[in-house]
């Protein structure tokens, strides 16, 4: 099992939104300087982009998501799903993922709307 650690021992947050429709990474470093990715993408192979694609907003704001810790895909509705949300809500409340009207920042509020409403 994949462990996010209490929001209280992460000591570095970095995140990026790859040229992809409805995805998020962050990355973490915790108090014993362990290295932790959360990645959050959609599950619609369709919304790959290949390199010479341009980024458009998808047509559907309803796009399954998935989330991944360490590359290892997270059981929906997990122990582990609601972390990663609940580490993504603090992270938005605390201005850890930069400027509050950064892309980073209105990805993950939707990222976290998205993942409430389907509980």
């Amino acid at each position: 099992m994949n462990r996010i650690p209490p929001y209280e021992e992460i000591k570095e947050v970095s995140s990026w939104c790859p040229p992809q429709p409805c995805s998020l990474m962050i990355a973490l470093i915790d108090s014993l300087d362990k290295k932790i990715n959360i990645d959050m993408l959609p599950n619609d192979e369709g919304l790959l982009l290949l390199e010479e694609e341009e980024y458009s907003p998808p047509p559907n704001p309803h796009i399954p998501r998935r989330i991944y810790i360490n590359q290892v895909l997270v059981e929906l509705n997990s122990p582990e799903e609601k972390s990663a949300i609940n580490l993504l809500y603090n992270l938005i409340k605390d201005n850890k993922l930069g400027h509050p009207q950064g892309l980073e920042v209105v990805v993950a509020q939707e990222m976290s709307n998205h993942f409430k409403s389907t509980r």
